[in-house]
Formats: structure tokens, sequence, C-alpha cells
């Protein structure tokens, strides 16, 4: 889904008719309606005209990026403004692209595609593990922050077989729905998975050492069954417990 925020009608209705064959899209009058906008129905994407009352594009780019809650959705700036220093504006306050105007509708589609597959390859390079993801959010402080606040807090109960997707969301200071979806946008997991593959990663660091036991292992990252720790650990590495600790041997 698209949010366009365009003070102007007829330009507002010339970017949805030409995004409206590839993208759902949403329109807000100006910045103000397109804050409460991205605040309820979390778009993809966000497409904004700079140039606008009660709240310009670059104060809107600014909320956006500085809510935790919607600091992932990328944020397009359209403006006449065409000067060197405006563009380093916009991109300094947070802004993933800028586009002057008048802009051809094939360069706005494809900017668009683009920054929607950056997301994707970033949550699929977390969900993949290896430490890729750490390069890839680079740009993107707050919800790194948040991804690293959440391992150490899932780190901090990993005996507690009780900890639960309710337990991270209080602490990390949001709404269950609110850390459900940021989590879901960023790596590509709910959050109840997210939780459980941090405890089967740090599970694959326990048999790397070799420390303990295979069914030592699943109580010490917090599975109270070896059963469910066996199937789950299996459906995430795709080999059983025994058989990934006789890969690295």
């Amino acid at each position: 889904m698209v949010l366009i925020v365009e003070d102007n009608v007829e330009l507002c209705d010339f970017i949805s008719e030409v995004l409206h064959p590839y993208f759902k899209t949403v329109k807000a009058p100006n910045g103000k309606v397109g804050i409460e906008y991205a605040q309820t129905i979390f778009p993809d994407i966000i497409v904004s005209d700079v140039m606008m009352p009660e709240m310009d594009g670059c104060e809107l780019c600014q909320q956006i990026k500085n809510d935790i809650k919607t600091s992932h959705i990328p944020v397009i700036l359209l403006t006449a403004l065409n000067s060197v220093q405006d563009k380093f504006t916009g991109l300094s306050i947070g802004a993933d692209a800028y586009i002057s105007k008048p802009f051809k509708e094939e360069l706005l589609i494809v900017q668009i595609d683009n920054l929607i597959e950056s997301r994707k390859k970033l949550s699929e390079a977390f969900s993949s593990g290896g430490g890729l993801w750490e390069e890839k959010i680079a740009d993107l402080s707050m919800d790194k922050k948040l991804v690293e606040k959440a391992l150490r807090i899932v780190h901090k109960n990993m005996l507690n077989e009780n900890f639960s997707v309710e337990s991270l969301a209080a602490e990390i200071g949001l709404s269950r729905t609110h850390l459900h979806r940021k989590l879901k946008t960023i790596t590509n997991q709910s959050a109840s998975e997210f939780i459980r593959n941090t405890r089967l990663e740090k599970a694959k660091e326990l048999m790397s050492k070799g420390e303990l036991k295979i069914n030592e292992i699943g109580f010490a990252v917090g599975f109270n069954s070896h059963t469910y720790f066996t199937k789950s650990f299996k459906k995430y590495v795709g080999l059983s417990p025994q058989e990934y600790l006789k890969s690295k041997r």
C-alpha cells in the first residue's frame, strides 16, 4: 500500500492513477493527516510532497522516522525545489529518496519498487542469520536499536520458559500489536517466531561449544519439552539437533 500525501488534489489524483495498476493507494491532503494515516494503516511506503499547508513533507518525514512505530516505512519526497541543498536537506532528515517535479511516471514506479524490494531483502537477510542483517540495517538506526534491544531482552530471559510476546512488548514499551508489526516488517518473523528463533540460535551456539548434552541445551534456552525443542530446531535449521551436532564435528 502506498500513502500519497499531496495538497494539490489534481496531482494527488494523478499520482494515484499512475500507481493504481501496481499498488493500492490511500490519499492524504497534508502532512498532518498523512501522519495520522501512517500511524493507523501502516503503509508499505509514503510518497509525499514537500510544500504543503499545516505540516510540510520534511516535518512529516522527520516524525515518521523518529517514531519507532513508523520508522521502518520508506519515504519518497516530491518537490519542485531542485537545488543540491534542498536535496541534501530532504535526505538528511531521513527521506529514502528525493524526486524533483516534474517527474517521469516510470521513475516513481521504479523507485517505489526498489525501496519495497530493499526492505524485503533486509527482512530476508535477518531471517537467513549470519549477521548480514546488521550491515543492511545500518542506515535504519531506530530499527536496528529496536532489534538489538529485543535480542538483549530475550537473551536475558533465556532460561525463563514463560517469557512471552507480552513480556517482550512490555519491556520494549510497545503494544503487542505494534511489536508484532515492527518485527514482521524488519525481520520477516512474528514476535513469537523472533523469540523462538533467538532461543534456537543460542542453542546452535551452545552445541558448537560442546559443553552441554542435547537434552540439556533445550532446557538451557527456555524449552520445557525436549520433543518440542527437537521439532522446533529441525524446522528452523533443517537438521535435527543430533544431525547438526554431527555436522559440526
